[in-house]
């Protein structure tokens, strides 16, 4: 796993997974979702919090499937 700081106000999560699509994210942001590839001892509540953290703070969380990315902009929008 890679963390990108920037540019500006934005954090990047990058790993040698197959990638999430938007529609997939949308899915596990919701409580108790997993991946299918997540481990049985987690809760899934892992996007969940980190949605509801962005939230918090005025920033927004999306994915790029290519880059194999998830991002956290603190932007404003």
């Amino acid at each position: 796993m890679t963390i990108i700081s920037g540019p500006g106000a934005i954090i990047r999560v990058r790993d040698q997974g197959a990638g999430l699509s938007e529609e997939k994210l949308a899915q596990l942001i919701r409580r108790h979702q997993r991946a299918d590839h997540a481990s049985p001892h987690g809760a899934g509540l892992g996007l969940s919090i980190t949605h509801r953290i962005m939230s918090a703070h005025n920033g927004h969380i999306r994915t790029s499937e290519t880059l194999r990315e998830l991002i956290l902009d603190f932007r404003l929008q």
